[in-house]
């Protein structure tokens, strides 16, 4: 029905201009008809100049009343024109995130579309997640996008996401953008000297915004998918089914650039006795605090697995023998710290750890993961047969 209300829109503005045109061809008539029949009266003379005079009033104002309307109507379609665009550009930026698969990729997308459209002098990304843990499973992501010719700021401000001292004469916009539970961001916008905020704009940034919330809730899920299908449950490690994957992919890193690899392999002492005497509440907490010292201890780039009930791998990238030695003491000590009174009694002997390590050598172009595997486990069978809580390392061994 637009077509309709557009018809009547167009008839109840050219109406009056009709009108106005139909009196003045209706004067210009009787001019004419005067000056025909009366061409030898001076009075006939003065009717037809007050006629034409007339006449050409009724015109002016009829022009006058249809090129008004007419400025409108281009304004009107400029600023249609304009918006057409825009929503254009939106579908294209919409478009554009629907074939991304990582925040990073969303957010450079995000910057730029906003940096562009809204014409900013400025631009901030920043990440503000829960207090940051060291874990194999977890990547934190931090940017800030401040373009270093309107804002000073140095690389390493940047990476850190931080933002910097607003200028006096910029005005500035913050929208919270909150993905999950944890993950929460700030974007900055800074627009230039003389420019201000208005309504348009700020629902230009918003509607920009919602849409690539929308996409990076949709990742945000699936990545917690992904990472539930590899983590178990109980130590937010990863799980037996994600072990092989991981490890072979870290064997082929270290064949390719001529890496050290060593692997570790724990058992949790007197776990089955602790389980069977105090309960599978006790088993369970014992387990959740090792996960928690095993986060506390290892690098971003090490992996962390449950292997079985009591037992855990743990591989360390680019790491050789002697180095491996120092994390498992490290493990060793943090995990002898941890108060275990509360499940078992504060008289009875706390839960230990027996340890066992093997490394593949940098120039070691033969060894298989699942060779070092075994070299780990055999570490680690020594250690539970010299009376546990010790650390063996394969083909050399160390005091416990």
């Amino acid at each position: 029905m637009g077509w309709l209300r557009q018809y009547r829109h167009d008839l109840a503005f050219a109406a009056p201009v009709v009108k106005t045109a139909a009196l003045a061809a209706v004067l210009v008539g009787i001019t004419g008809l005067s000056s025909a029949a009366s061409m030898d009266l001076g009075s006939a003379g003065v009717l037809t100049g007050t006629s034409a005079a007339l006449a050409t009033g009724l015109i002016a104002i009829a022009a006058r009343r249809l090129v008004i309307p007419l400025r409108e109507l281009d304004a009107a379609r400029v600023i249609l024109t304009r918006r057409a665009s825009a929503m254009d550009h939106l579908l294209d930026f919409s478009e554009t995130l629907q074939g991304m698969t990582s925040f990073d990729d969303v957010f450079e997308e995000l910057s730029h579309r906003l940096w562009n459209e809204l014409d900013l002098a400025g631009l901030a990304i920043v990440a503000n997640d829960d207090p940051p843990q060291r874990t194999a499973q977890r990547a934190e992501w931090q940017l800030a996008l401040c373009w270093p010719d309107t804002l000073e700021a140095s690389e390493e401000q940047r990476k850190q996401g931080r933002l910097l001292d607003l200028p006096s004469d910029l005005d500035a916009h913050c929208i919270r953008l909150c993905i999950g539970r944890t993950r929460q961001y700030r974007i900055h916008l800074l627009l230039p000297t003389g420019m201000v905020w208005t309504d348009h704009r700020l629902q230009v940034a918003q509607t920009y915004v919602n849409t690539a919330h929308a996409i990076l809730s949709t990742l945000h899920h699936l990545t917690e998918a992904e990472r539930l299908s590899v983590t178990d449950s109980l130590t937010q490690l990863y799980n037996r089914r994600s072990m092989d994957e991981f490890l072979n992919r870290e064997m082929a890193l270290a064949q390719r650039h001529g890496h050290p690899l060593s692997i570790v392999m724990i058992d949790l002492d007197r776990f089955k006795d602790i389980n069977d005497a105090h309960g599978h509440a006790a088993g369970d907490h014992l387990l959740q605090t090792f996960g928690e010292c095993v986060r506390l201890t290892l690098r971003r780039t090490d992996l962390a697995f449950r292997y079985g009930g009591d037992e855990f791998c743990i591989a360390l990238p680019n790491t050789p023998i002697a180095q491996a030695q120092q994390v498992v003491s490290k493990l060793r000590y943090v995990f002898s710290t941890a108060d275990f009174a509360d499940i078992i009694g504060p008289t009875e002997t706390p839960p230990t750890l027996s340890i066992g390590v093997a490394e593949r050598a940098a120039n070691d172009r033969t060894m298989t993961v699942t060779d070092l595997l075994a070299a780990a486990d055999q570490a680690l069978y020594d250690a539970k047969h010299a009376d546990r809580d010790c650390v063996r390392v394969y083909r050399e061994s160390m005091s416990c």
